[in-house]
């Protein structure tokens, strides 16, 4: 087995970029990359780990769509001993409405359907859920499983069957306090969502510890098995280099993460019709799920987006701390004094970012963004032509020359993955980022961007013009001296803006 390939930041590389180190190499995955001594997994390489034990509630009518019924238990049912429990009680108002929060989340980003229903009537899948206060083995909550597809089918066939074994069943300790009082920041309501992942069929990402051996993050079977990454974690989020703390206080997962929906995409489908118009999420939002709607500086947001399309923003606007806000798919960002807390799901595009009254950095993703920075001093980064390409340029709307900067010190016609030199051989370079193929070292060894009145064939060169009228600047990069611009940015300002406002 070859060694673990290590990075060094590049010859013209900014302070910046050596800065965004952890976001341009830290937040990457797989490729062989090993991160705490174990292999760094892709999310869907994450996602097949958690759907592994290929349990689902099957589509049994084929309609496309998967239709599971619920109940809230009122008496105890036949199987509450039998579990080894006692002390039966109903979820309250607090929990039912956790549960069908987390349910929702779940009819958001997938193709199943959840109706609550009365005793004797189901659907293609059935889900109980209540209480208990002692377990003879300890337990604090569990879920039940779904029956085998042949069984579901077959109960599908006769009717007349009666349907109590295919029934997954919730049950949480109502000894714990957050059991009981479950909001979307808590412990409490990540309880829920987890044991109902357990009960559409999805497995713990960490399989059995050795023998002998107690279960820790150290038995992990791959480096992102934390809740950073899945609700059905049980490990903390510290172990892959994130902080959901605030003021002293730990905040829990309020939506499923980034590799949760793409486990449950990839067994019930997709639905690209949630939030499909043009949504606003964090500050000043339109969306229809707390978990996404944000109205203090004090709030402590930990959620990973999923939306159908449309024009879409992440307004983190209210916030006065340093953020970081990636906009790109699968990616973290640091966001409201937290660090890698709020995702966008593989697969979703947000076009839009707001900054707050902090130094936001601001990474924006392959479609045409308009970028505002708000009161702090901003940096603008890009290294990728594709980021803002000449026929669809970002709009930065609000830059403050002389304070905010564009980082295009790594812009590469190759792209970002010239932007790490691979230590194991010093002529090649390593894919980041974009995943964009090998290239040879000097690529690397370019010259800073120039500056010129007129693109002359030289490669590098930036033509930056200022109209008055409109009080918008307008930057062209031919990067590979075609005499043609491959990059291009529309910058908002109230001053003429400098070259000396560029990091090249």
């Amino acid at each position: 087995m070859s060694s673990p390939v290590t990075f060094t930041v590049s010859l013209f590389a900014s302070n910046m970029i050596t800065h965004l180190d952890r976001v341009l190499h830290d937040d990457q995955r797989g490729g062989g990359r090993m991160i705490n001594g174990k292999p760094s997994y892709t999310v869907q390489q994450a996602a097949a780990e958690i759907t592994r034990e290929k349990s689902r509630w099957h589509d049994t009518n084929g309609d496309g769509k998967t239709d599971i019924t619920y109940q809230f238990r009122t008496t105890p049912g036949p199987f509450f001993r039998i579990h080894g429990l006692s002390g039966f009680s109903e979820f309250n108002q607090a929990q039912k409405d956790s549960a069908r929060e987390a349910m929702n989340h779940w009819s958001d980003m997938t193709n199943v359907r959840f109706t609550e229903a009365g005793p004797g009537v189901l659907g293609e899948g059935n889900i109980s859920l209540g209480n208990f206060a002692e377990s003879t083995d300890g337990q604090n909550a569990f879920a039940k499983m779904p029956p085998p597809e042949a069984f579901q089918r077959h109960l599908a066939n006769n009717p007349h069957i009666p349907r109590i074994w295919a029934t997954s069943e919730v049950w949480l300790n109502s000894t714990d306090e957050d059991h009981m009082v479950p909001s979307h920041t808590n412990e409490g309501h990540l309880t829920i969502a987890h044991e109902l992942d357990h009960a559409m069929g999805f497995s713990h990402p960490f399989r059995s510890p050795p023998e002998g051996s107690d279960a820790s993050y150290h038995t992990a079977t791959y480096a992102e098995d934390t809740s950073g990454y899945s609700i059905l974690s049980y490990w903390n989020e510290s172990n892959t280099g994130q902080s959901f703390s605030k003021n002293g206080v730990h905040y829990s997962p309020s939506t499923p993460m980034v590799d949760d929906i793409a486990a449950r995409q990839s067994v019930y489908g997709t639905n690209h019709e949630t939030r499909a118009g043009d949504t606003i999420y964090g500050f000043n939002s339109n969306a229809d799920r707390a978990a996404y709607r944000l109205s203090s500086s004090a709030d402590a947001p930990v959620f990973t987006i999923w939306d159908g399309g449309g024009m879409d923003t992440l307004d983190l606007s209210g916030f006065n701390q340093d953020q970081i806000i990636n906009l790109n798919e699968g990616a973290p960002s640091d966001v409201g004094g937290m660090k890698k807390n709020v995702f966008i799901a593989k697969g979703t595009t947000i076009e839009n970012a707001k900054g707050g009254s902090g130094k936001d950095i601001f990474i924006s993703n392959l479609t045409q963004n308009i970028l505002t920075g708000g009161a702090g001093k901003n940096t603008y980064l890009y290294l990728d032509p594709r980021q803002s390409a000449a026929h669809q340029p970002d709009r930065i709307t609000d830059f403050v020359p002389g304070e905010d900067k564009v980082d295009i010190s790594n812009l590469r016609a190759t792209g970002p993955s010239s932007s790490y030199v691979d230590e194991s051989d010093a002529n090649r370079v390593r894919t980041s980022w974009y995943g964009m193929s090998v290239v040879p070292l000097r690529d690397i060894a370019e010259k800073p961007v120039d500056f010129v009145s007129r693109f002359t064939g030289a490669g590098r060169q930036a033509i930056l013009d200022y109209d008055a009228e409109t009080r918008q600047a307008t930057l062209q990069i031919d990067l590979d001296g075609d005499r043609s611009a491959d990059f291009a940015l529309k910058i908002d300002s109230q001053e003429p803006v400098q070259e000396t406002d560029f990091v090249t």
